[in-house]
């Protein structure tokens, strides 16, 4: 109702496409704003459409792939800790009783289980503490620099590339295709990408092209942008077709970065289950060949 009156009122359609949608989805109204300078007000909405389409799309897949590593993650770490707080304490009178050293795995865990036991309610307080620390921090846009670089830079930089700048690249080639002059396309189409670190990347390409600069070549300084995109609208700027190239280019690696995370998804869930069953096998095993060893040293 307040989209419908605000344009019944007048508002211009961007101001009221930007106060509708929320912070997540402020791509909507550079894509209605780009759309209307065009000429192709409902091209430009579908645009807006396939985008938000892509990111829950995104969204879904990333709940799925990580939701099974999570649980057995999760699960883990609780048996662990039955393990230290139930199962551990009960041998603990056997080795007292014996008055023997016990074997260097049992001593550990009895170690670890006492350290745990005494400290629980501090090891709570200190979780809960980072929790809500995190929570404010990430409130006050203190983690969005440290976490764009370590997003842009870190192990998984291709991935999140390919998402990013795909992304920002479909924009881009979507308006351009629609007749909007380049210049314009790039400022409306940097305001759409997802992070904060990547916009800052892409900023001094707007400025280049403005200069008489190719596209390409300025897409080429931008540090992490992939390269298949750049030969792309290097060939779309010599065949005159920048925007289909763009966005297929574009389309091409967020395809690929989807295809990545399910790999992972897929090999994480396994991996995880193998890993951390060798380590409660390992937990269990030194228990178990502690408590054989103690019962043996008590019959001699």
């Amino acid at each position: 109702m307040s989209l419908a009156s605000d344009i019944g009122g007048g508002e211009p359609l961007d101001r009221a496409f930007g106060r509708a949608f929320q912070k997540s989805e402020a791509f909507v109204a550079p894509m209605v704003a780009a759309g209307e300078a065009a000429g192709d007000l409902p091209g430009g909405l579908q645009r807006a459409a396939d985008v938000i389409y892509s990111r829950l799309k995104l969204r879904d897949q990333l709940v799925t792939v990580l939701a099974y590593p999570s649980f057995v993650f999760v699960s883990a770490i609780g048996a662990l800790v039955v393990i230290l707080l139930y199962i551990v304490p009960s041998i603990a009178p056997l080795a007292e009783e014996l008055g023997s050293e016990p074997p260097m795995a049992l001593s550990l865990m009895l170690s670890a289980s006492n350290f745990l036991s005494a400290n629980l309610a501090l090891i709570g307080l200190a979780i809960a503490g980072g929790v809500v620390a995190i929570l404010v921090a990430g409130r006050a846009g203190l983690l969005s620099a440290p976490l764009d670089r370590l997003l842009l830079d870190g192990p998984v930089r291709r991935t999140v590339a390919g998402l990013v700048f795909g992304s920002f690249s479909m924009s881009l080639g979507s308006m351009v295709a629609a007749g909007a002059p380049i210049s314009e396309a790039l400022r409306l189409a940097i305001r759409t990408a997802p992070l904060a670190g990547a916009r800052k990347r892409l900023e001094p390409v707007a400025l280049a092209v403005r200069q008489g600069e190719y596209l390409s070549g300025a897409l080429g300084e931008v540090r992490g942008f992939p390269q298949s995109i750049i030969r792309l609208a290097a060939v779309g700027e010599a065949s005159n077709a920048v925007g289909p190239m763009l966005t297929r280019s574009g389309q091409m690696e967020e395809d690929a970065a989807l295809r990545r995370i399910e790999t992972i998804g897929r090999i994480a869930g396994p991996a995880l289950i193998v890993l951390l069953g060798g380590l409660l096998g390992v937990l269990m095993g030194g228990l178990l060949s502690g408590v054989s060893q103690m019962g043996q040293s008590a019959l001699e």
